[in-house]
């Protein structure tokens, strides 16, 4: 999981792609714990609907056939 500071409802949140690799990264998976996805390079923004806990997970795909 991803460490977040606390946010309301509906305000949008940025989150960031902080990995380090020598192979260039050839797709993401971003999944924010709420049931959303996002597959774009791009670090995403993304809005909760309801006050709760989640865990969202980023995974990353090399060019080299890498994936975590």
């Amino acid at each position: 999981s991803l460490p977040v500071n606390r946010v309301c409802n509906d305000e949008p949140l940025a989150f960031s792609n902080t990995t380090q690799t020598t192979d260039p990264i050839s797709s993401v998976e971003w999944s924010f714990g709420d049931g959303f996805f996002s597959n774009s390079l791009q670090d995403p923004i993304h809005q909760y609907r309801t006050t709760g806990v989640y865990q969202p997970q980023l995974v990353v795909h090399t060019a080299g056939g890498c994936t975590d």
